[in-house]
């Protein structure tokens, strides 16, 4: 909601006001942007890193770079373009998830499309239900629109996200 009042990135240079720093946008989508890299890192390399970045800046000054080189330390993961699409770039991921018939008996086209006007790089679990059960189905996503074919019966039904790792907003038809 705070990125409708205030659509601005999470680290913006324009601010000058320091208090002007302390908001929504701020504390809620930067805590996303951990909890976000905790599941891209794993929880015990993620701890390490939160650990190894306070032992070596406590009481003293640290920027964002500082904190995303640590991370990267003790992850062993390239991490830069995480961070920057989640620090540098207002917003967040708009999804319009649908399912159309695919090519052939049992097959469906599951259709991600962003609709934010720069498209995010991430991955998302989609929980795919029919009348064969319940599976994760796991999906990169790179561009403005990913279609996915899967194995599914015509009664398929898809929950985005049902472990709630990723920072995004369903869109309905």
């Amino acid at each position: 909601r705070e990125y409708g009042r205030n659509p601005s990135p999470l680290i913006d240079s324009t601010i000058t006001d320091p208090i002007k720093l302390l908001n929504a946008n701020s504390y809620q989508k930067g805590a996303w942007v951990l909890h976000m890299l905790r599941h891209k890192a794993g929880e015990e390399k993620f701890w390490n890193g939160i650990r190894s970045y306070y032992a070596e800046f406590r009481n003293s000054n640290a920027s964002s770079d500082d904190f995303i080189n640590v991370m990267e330390k003790t992850s062993g993961l390239e991490l830069s373009p995480f961070f920057h699409q989640w620090l540098y770039i207002p917003g967040q991921p708009e999804l319009l998830i649908r399912t159309v018939p695919g090519p052939g008996k049992g097959k469906m086209r599951i259709v991600v499309e962003q609709k934010q006007d720069t498209p995010f790089t991430f991955s998302i679990d989609l929980l795919l239900e029919d009348s064969s059960g319940r599976r994760i189905k796991t999906i990169y996503i790179s561009r403005k629109v990913t279609d996915e074919t899967v194995e599914a019966g015509r009664d398929l039904r898809v929950i985005p996200d049902p472990d709630v790792k990723l920072l995004f907003r369903l869109i309905d038809l």
